[in-house]
């Protein structure tokens, strides 16, 4: 289990630093995935941030701010692939070039807090 977190780190840095020799839409859906991950495991360890209120500690906010970046990916992720069938039956992304900027923001911002979730338990 361990040995499968320390890989999760470097595929995390590595997946949004370096240019994509993916799609770019790829390496965002990769990073949502292991940002889901990272929160999960951080959710585990401080359960008093989980729930409708959750306690008002750095830890939290750290955790809230997580989910927030991840979220702000598939919101850029969405408008960067929209398309009518991509949008309507989960068909193919058809890149919206104008929009690249904004999600590679989003996931530039997303693995600077993922690295206080790491900070904090995420794994």
């Amino acid at each position: 289990m361990k040995f499968t977190a320390l890989l999760l780190i470097p595929l995390l840095a590595v997946t949004l630093a370096c240019p994509p020799s993916q799609p770019l839409e790829q390496t965002a859906r990769d990073g949502v995935a292991t940002a889901k991950g990272y929160l999960d495991s951080a959710k585990g360890k401080h359960p008093e941030c989980v729930g409708t209120t959750p306690a008002s500690s750095t830890n939290c906010s750290i955790i809230t701010r997580g989910v927030g970046a991840k979220d702000a990916v598939i919101d850029a992720l969405n408008v960067y692939c929209a398309s009518a069938d991509y949008s309507n039956n989960g068909g193919p992304c058809v890149p919206n070039k104008d929009a690249q900027p904004k999600l590679q923001e989003a996931l530039s911002s997303l693995n600077q807090t993922m690295k206080d979730v790491k900070a904090i338990g995420g794994k």
